[in-house]
């Protein structure tokens, strides 16, 4: 879109220039018909250097018609004298005009009616002159002249600039419902634009505070710098928000730019995570930022003024593109749909400078969408990097659920058995406090320790493959033997640990044991081989309520002991521990 814009405009230039002999003429003749009269191809000027000259003696024979762009004369500190000689139409229809410009930033600007030599109105106009002043209360310089009927009349204008951009004179004669009309339009697209930033920017700080992602805050500044360009630059802001501040509005322009830029490369430089992938260029996108930034506070205190403003930005604002480009099209090379719409977004940012520095520079002519094409710019900027912002959040939660799901991933391997997925001690000692809090007053809770018996023979005859595999299918006949509130702990090797609670009578436990030995009661199928293992077990009771790691820890212990004590009496049975006592129940 910038680009096509661009290039539209070098055509412009070119066309404009090959038409300019043909369309400049001696005398306009108004048509009462024509709503809209261009004064440009008429026009004439004299070039004052010396600021000395007044309307009265004023040299007509040396003004010439302008041979630049349309409506375009390129910086000029010299005073410019504009005239425009017209010739009336009959009937009362041609005196009810308007004089329209739409260019904001000039300091000095009178127009002057001259009737046979004599002046006969006088407006003064230009940006200094406060709102509430102005013959016509709008956003355009403009003034409504008495124009004798059927009568040669001579508009002169008297102009100066002082800031070193372009004196753009798109000059026009308009009747009043021409220029209600093409004001009312401009303004409903503006006001919308204007609502559109407004969206963004509350977007932007409600992210911020809620993600407390810096990008957002850039975001956001890159969108309240291109909101109040617009509306500072097209004259609304003076129209709506300091009326009686009319020197402020150019500096108003120019920090609404100076923000913007600083917006966008710091955004480009979080949203592209530079500093990771090109340190360095992300440390001279922090330094040029902190130039701007600087410019903006000198700019505030008076100490800069709209020229060096204008010549710093000019000399800051390409680096940025120069030093990303070639890192987005390797990124886009990849396939990042984020590298994709930055580099979008800087295309439209670069032909809208372009087109803009082609204009204030005195290279292009002057015209609805090139005068408004930063504005296009930033809209359509802020439209890609809003994608920007959506795939920069989704990528962002993407991470963040990623490594959810591998810290998810870290504390179950710590917590259970990498074989037979069964807690391991940290996991047990971990279950035992919720399986405290959820018991009732007066539960009880056994401690089983488990140990096998032939399990060396399988694992010495059929290897330690074969052993894995009857460790896993055990741990499943151990699942399938408990409740699912009971806790089932592998310590290592062939040694087990459960814990069960909710025993209302110390002789539950012995049921669960007889369950436990009931599981191993089948022979074991592994693939070809075919093998019996049993169980060794004892066990210590413990009141619930008190099942904390000491108590689990001491527990253990007893069980320990008991599971020693069965292996002695016979092995494939289980024994209990009585706490305090020295003996052990068999």
């Amino acid at each position: 879109m910038a680009w096509t814009l661009a290039l539209w405009l070098l055509c412009s230039v070119a066309l404009r220039g090959a038409m300019a002999a043909e369309v400049t003429c001696t005398r306009l003749l108004l048509d009462n018909a024509a709503p809209v009269v261009d004064l440009w191809p008429c026009a004439q000027i004299w070039l004052d250097p010396d600021h000395r000259a007044g309307v009265d003696a004023l040299p007509l024979q040396r003004f010439r018609h302008p041979d630049g762009p349309y409506a375009n004369l390129g910086p000029r500190s010299e005073t410019i004298w504009l005239r425009v000689p017209i010739r009336t139409a009959q009937g009362p229809d041609s005196a009810r005009r308007w004089f329209t410009l739409d260019f904001q930033p000039l300091e000095e600007l009178t127009l002057y009616v001259s009737v046979a030599g004599h002046i006969v109105q006088q407006v003064p106009m230009g940006r200094f002159l406060p709102f509430e002043s102005r013959q016509i209360p709008t956003r355009i310089q403009a003034a409504e002249l008495n124009l004798p009927p059927g009568q040669d009349v001579d508009l002169l204008l008297k102009v100066r600039k002082q800031a070193d951009i372009a004196v753009l004179l798109p000059i026009r004669l308009q009747t009043p419902q021409a220029v209600v009309q093409g004001e009312s339009a401009l303004q409903f697209w503006q006001g919308a634009l204007f609502g559109l930033g407004l969206c963004l920017l509350a977007y932007a700080v409600v992210a911020a505070l809620a993600l407390r992602d810096g990008m957002y805050v850039w975001f956001g500044l890159f969108v309240l710098g291109a909101t109040l360009f617009s509306m500072s630059y097209f004259g609304l802001a003076l129209q709506h928000m300091w009326p009686n501040a009319p020197d402020w509005n150019v500096h108003a322009t120019l920090l609404a730019m100076l923000v913007m830029a600083i917006g966008a490369m710091m955004f480009n430089d979080r949203a592209l995570a530079v500093h990771r992938q090109a340190p360095r260029r992300s440390y001279l996108l922090r330094i040029l930022s902190a130039m701007l930034a600087v410019m903006v506070i000198l700019l505030l205190l008076g100490v800069v003024d709209e020229s060096q403003t204008t010549i710093v930005l000019t000399l800051i604002e390409p680096w940025p593109i120069l030093m990303l480009l070639p890192l987005l099209v390797h990124r886009v090379w990849r396939g990042e749909r984020l590298a994709l719409w930055t580099l979008v977004g800087w295309f439209i940012h670069a032909g809208a400078l372009f087109v803009g520095m082609a204009l204030h520079r005195g290279w292009a002519p002057w015209s609805f969408w090139i005068d408004h094409a930063m504005q296009v710019g930033a809209t359509l900027d802020l439209i890609a990097w809003t994608i920007v912002l959506n795939i920069r959040s989704h990528e962002l939660r993407l991470a963040a659920q990623a490594a959810e799901l591998e810290r998810d991933r870290l504390l179950t391997a710590s917590r259970t058995d990498p074989l037979t997925g069964l807690f391991n001690r940290r996991g047990m000692v971990e279950g035992l406090q919720t399986l405290r809090q959820r018991e009732q007053p007066g539960a009880i809770a056994a401690i089983f320790v488990i140990d096998l018996d032939g399990f060396k023979p399988v694992n010495d005859t059929h290897g330690h493959d074969v052993g894995d595999k009857l460790l896993v299918a055990l741990s499943e006949r151990l699942r399938g033997a408990t409740r699912n509130g009971d806790l089932v702990c592998r310590l290592g090797g062939d040694e087990f640990v459960i814990a069960t609670s909710g025993l209302r009578r110390e002789d539950d436990a012995d049921r669960v044991g007889d369950k436990l030995l009931a599981c191993v009661a089948q022979p074991f199928a592994l693939g070809e081989v075919v093998c019996r293992i049993g169980l060794s077990m004892g066990y210590a009771l413990v009141p619930a309520a008190e099942l904390d790691a000491e108590r689990f820890e001491a527990a253990l212990k007893q069980a320990d002991g008991a599971m020693y004590e069965a292996k002695r009496a016979g092995k494939g049975r289980f024994c209990r521990a009585r706490e305090g006592a020295d003996r052990i129940d068999a």
